[in-house]
This record gives C-alpha cells, structure tokens and sequence, in this order.
C-alpha cells in the first residue's frame, strides 16, 4: 500500500454555540480518516473546472481556512475584501491533506478565478481559464500587486 492510498487522519475544528445564547461557546474537534470520506475528498475538477484534476482536495469552510494558514501571505484574503468588497461571500477553500497550501475559488456570474497560497515556496498564484500568474517575494509586497492584479483583471473589467 503506498503512503497515498494509506488512511490519513484529518482534524476539522468548529466553534459551536449560538450568537443569541449567553454560554461561552465551545470548540469541537472531529477527528476523520480519509478513508471514512467517501464522496467528500473529489478531484479537483468535481469541485470547481478551474483546479487540477490530477489532485485530490477536502472543501474546507473558509474560517478554517484562515486561522489554519499561517504561512506566507497569511492576511491576503481579508485584504483582497477589504479592497474589494464586492468577493466577500464568493470564495470557496479547499486543503489538500498532504499540504499547508489554501486552495480557493472565486465564482460569480461575470468571472471565475482561483487563488493558491503557497507557504513553502512563498507564491500567491492567481489564475483563471486562460491566465496565469505567480507573484513571490522578488515583488516588493507581493499581496497588494496579487490584490492590483485581481481588481485590474476582473473588477474592473466585470
């Protein structure tokens, strides 16, 4: 059996509780093997035409996604929501257990793109159907171009 097929445990943690309730909320951790997730890990291309089929990638709530990344460009998407508003709510993120990367999706009725942060190589990578970039530390700050880049491709021209 290869390191690939052998089950991996998974941990996903919630804050559970009620914004109307006055307890202090609770944090649940659910522990998961791969192999207890039929139909939950899919190819990329299940998930979203614009990720590689080749990879197998767990959807992950977008809370999640944050406070587990810690790594290069740690602040981007509250940044890129800052400057533009109008994605808040349009990002799907997803994890590929065998890596820290976020993976995410942005798809709206006039443009769809995805978005990787990249920590061990320190890369932001934006691209779309057609396009492709990678933005590093040889930029001077690499998250406001990613944000330039984004808001100049597809806000501006939505």
């Amino acid at each position: 059996m290869s390191p690939r097929d052998q089950p991996q445990r998974l941990t996903k943690q919630c804050i559970t509780g009620s914004k109307n309730s006055f307890s202090q909320p609770q944090r649940l951790t659910i522990h998961l093997r791969r192999t207890e997730l039929p139909g939950v890990i899919k190819h990329m291309s299940a998930l979203s035409p614009l990720l590689n089929s080749n990879l197998l990638y767990v959807p992950e709530e977008e809370c999640m996604a944050i406070s587990r990344y810690v790594g290069f460009a740690a602040g981007f998407h509250s940044q890129l929501y800052s400057a533009c508003p109008s994605l808040l709510g349009q990002f799907r993120f997803f994890r590929d257990p065998d890596t820290d990367d976020i993976w995410s999706v942005c798809q709206t009725a006039l443009f769809s793109f995805g978005v990787q942060l990249d920590p061990d190589i320190q890369l932001i990578c934006i691209w779309d159907a057609e396009w492709h970039d990678e933005i590093g530390t040889w930029i001077a700050d690499p998250v406001a171009f990613a944000i330039e880049a984004i808001r100049s491709r597809y806000i501006q021209n939505a």
